[in-house]
């Protein structure tokens, strides 16, 4: 038998196969079905409970310490609103226009840059305010950190050292 007489049987040959194994399993695809389960009865919502008549929302864990989510929540809003309070409660602004205005009676318009310039009005605007950042540290946040103050009460025993503060520096 010549090779072109091989090719259509092994075509034929091929096909067969592959028509047997299509057959096999299309005609074992019904054993393959999930067996039926019951269907729970639904129930109907449950009604409201009586609660207290008012919305609270409390921040604090079981044992009275913020949780952890809660604390890098409260973590990256600071971070997020440091330049703000850096600029609007601290004398870093005063601080760097006096450098600036150092820099530029000196002839040095570039030197120092502005980068360098920002540095030591944040470092000098930070030992400034330490007093007043101790005492909020003391009364407001090892003590909201503790669980033993809510976080309404640590933001009222932070408000009075940086009111103090921000009355004294600002008029």
């Amino acid at each position: 038998m010549t090779r072109a007489g091989r090719l259509p049987r092994l075509a034929l040959a091929g096909a067969l196969v592959a028509l047997i194994a299509i057959a096999i399993v299309l005609l074992g695809a019904n054993a393959a079905h999930a067996v039926p389960t019951p269907v729970p009865t639904p129930t109907g919502p449950t009604g409201p409970d009586g609660g207290t008549g008012g919305i609270t929302l409390d921040i604090n864990g079981p044992n009275g310490t913020p949780s952890a989510a809660i604390l890098t929540l409260l973590g990256i809003t600071v971070l997020s609103v440091a330049p703000a309070l850096l600029l609007m409660m601290s004398s870093f602004t005063k601080i760097f226009v006096v450098l600036a205005i150092t820099r530029n009676a000196l002839a040095l318009p570039s030197i120092p840059p502005n980068q360098v310039l920002a540095g030591l009005s944040l470092f000098l605007s930070l030992f400034i305010m330490r007093p007043v950042l101790v005492d909020i540290n003391n009364t407001a946040v090892q003590p909201y950190l503790a669980g033993h103050i809510d976080f309404t009460a640590a933001m009222h025993a932070a408000e009075a050292p940086l009111r103090g503060f921000m009355a004294a520096h600002t008029r």
